[in-house]
């Protein structure tokens, strides 16, 4: 083996064996199950609607009928529009019935940048036919999709439910589907490259869903978990929604808009159903850590919580320990708190820890970060490490993993020669447990010292007393009399500007930047407020604003 490949291969077991890469048993067993199901709030957090896995099932069955009668059928493409609504898990359903495969892309109303609506569908929209929409989409897409060369069929919810309501066709039988067909395809959030669309098989779902299940050790019968995730991201489709579909488990969605604006009402509905297994975005770890009141007396106590899982992005150390205290004052056990690793290349998890494990803290490199977990059963991992380095890029192998994505609209096969995805993830092994570390594509060098844009960016936006603010950091050539040299660039918004010395801000920024890492930083630059933009999962899109920059200085 290569010395400067580390790795930790697939665990032999009879798994395989039990594991159908078909929808055949979930279709008998929704079918029959009336004592579970899924249960929707709605955007202010206040209303519930519940709907059993058997009434889904005949709903899902009308929904079918309607389907292919608006043109639809096995194979074809369809974007859908996922607001965390009865009626869009339904119509996902249904599209799984029919042999279709969804495209899941934000809703327009879960947009709040001003980047927009037009900025996240506009790339990908000329490659598919059909798009079902909420009814505020629709003169947009229309006007979108008037430039494209293929014809769109643009079906609205509204439509939908009306052509429900008259329904008296026959339902289709299921489609019978192969383990290697497309199941779905799932696009990334494209925040340091274009936006790829991945073409995740049955075998990848039902592989990343069962390894997620058995590393949660969960009885599907007694489950009882929620999400607050978007139904466009990988975690929250997969992970809750199609993951509690499939095992016919009790889940409580919330949408993101309610929990964005109120992270603690969303504790205490977990308080008050009894939620054991759940996944909380950074955003919402930075709100509450930043308005929690000491003074103020919460309603919600967590002590039925096993598992809250934290895995968007590397997530401070001391992010992490300010929410466990926090919590910890109601109720929250310890170990429940866990970093975990994934990828929607994975499907889902690349590694997570049981329930009550928890993480450890590593020291690399001076600075601390949180173990995410030992590897799922049915990958493989390794890291390329670099020269001098006990970390690496991390390269992802097993029956979740998809092998090919839509880039550009074209088929694109997009692991090596050995069969492994490279994540361009930076992490290693530390006794058997991976840790991670950041992005290959957002790593910098300063006298010799690796650095991350994103251990900067938290530096800056750490600056509350000057309001909210966004920050976008990467390095970049200059041109200098004495050839070219590296320079840090920092561009920045912040709200409370107007009333703020600009020379001063930046002065103290500098400051801070020194003090925790060395770099003077040269060159900051402000930008118009919301001009900075954001993936549909909150991630700065450093490509786009790199792009801008060099843009303007060429």
């Amino acid at each position: 083996m290569n010395n400067n490949i580390e790795s930790i291969t697939k665990k032999e077991t009879d798994y395989s064996t039990h594991l159908r890469s078909d929808f055949s048993e979930v279709w008998k067993n929704l079918k029959n199950c009336t004592e579970r199901g899924i249960s929707v709030c709605n955007d202010s957090g206040e209303c519930w609607e519940y709907s059993s896995y058997a009434d889904m099932y005949k709903k899902a069955g009308r929904l079918a009928g309607i389907l292919r009668q608006c043109g639809i059928s096995a194979g074809d493409q369809v974007m859908i529009c996922s607001k965390t609504t009865p009626s869009v898990l339904s119509l996902l359903t249904a599209l799984f019935w029919v042999g279709a495969v969804p495209v899941p892309v934000p809703p327009k109303d879960y947009l709040t940048d001003n980047t927009g609506f037009e900025h996240h569908i506009k790339n990908i929209l000329p490659f598919f036919s059909f798009y079902i929409c909420d009814e505020n989409e629709k003169d947009e897409i229309t006007s979108l999709s008037a430039h494209t060369e293929k014809p769109l069929t643009l079906i609205s919810f509204s439509e939908l439910e009306e052509k429900e309501s008259l329904f008296s066709g026959s339902i289709p039988e299921h489609l019978c589907v192969k383990e290697d067909d497309v199941a779905l395809i799932q696009y990334t959030s494209a925040s340091s490259r274009n936006p790829k669309g991945l073409l995740l098989s049955y075998k990848n779902l039902f592989t990343g869903i069962y390894d997620m299940f058995d590393r949660l050790e969960v009885n599907p019968k007694t489950l009882k978990a929620a999400n607050c995730l978007p139904l466009y991201s990988h975690i929250g489709l997969i992970g809750y929604f199609l993951g509690s579909l499939i095992m016919q488990s009790k889940l409580f969605l919330l949408s993101p808009l309610s929990v964005e604006k109120e992270p603690f009402k969303f504790l205490s509905h977990l308080s008050e159903k009894g939620i054991e297994i759940t996944t909380l975005p950074n955003s919402a770890l930075d709100v509450m850590v930043k308005e929690y009141d000491m003074n103020k007396t919460y309603y919600f106590n967590l002590h039925t919580l096993k598992w809250l899982g934290l895995g968007m992005e590397p997530v401070k150390v001391d992010t992490i320990q300010q929410i466990e205290k926090l919590l910890g004052n109601h109720g929250l056990n310890r170990g429940v708190v866990s970093p975990c690793y994934g990828t929607a290349e994975a499907t889902l998890g690349v590694s997570l820890s049981s329930p009550f494990m928890g993480y450890e803290i590593m020291t690399i490199d001076g600075r601390d970060y949180a173990s995410t977990g030992q590897k799922c059963e049915n990958m493989e991992i390794k890291i390329k490490k670099k020269a001098n380095k006990q970390y690496g890029c991390i390269l992802i192998k097993g029956d979740s993993v998809a092998a090919n994505a839509l880039i550009d609209g074209k088929v694109t096969y997009i692991l090596d020669k050995d069969g492994y995805y490279n994540t361009r993830d930076i992490g290693m092994f530390v006794n058997d447990t991976t840790v991670l570390m950041g992005r290959e594509d957002d790593i910098f060098v300063f006298n010799g010292e690796s650095f991350f844009c994103q251990e900067i960016e938290d530096i800056i936006t750490e600056c509350r007393s000057y309001g909210k603010l966004r920050a976008v950091c990467f390095p970049a050539l200059m041109k200098k009399s004495t050839g070219f040299t590296s320079e840090l660039i920092i561009m920045y918004d912040i709200n409370r500007l107007i009333h703020t010395c600009k020379e001063e801000f930046e002065e103290e920024i500098r400051k801070q930047i020194i003090r925790n890492t060395g770099i003077r930083v040269l060159r900051m630059i402000h930008v118009p407020r919301m001009r900075i933009p954001l993936t549909p999962s909150g991630k700065i899109m450093r490509r786009e604003m790199r792009k801008l920059y060099v843009e303007q200085e060429s």
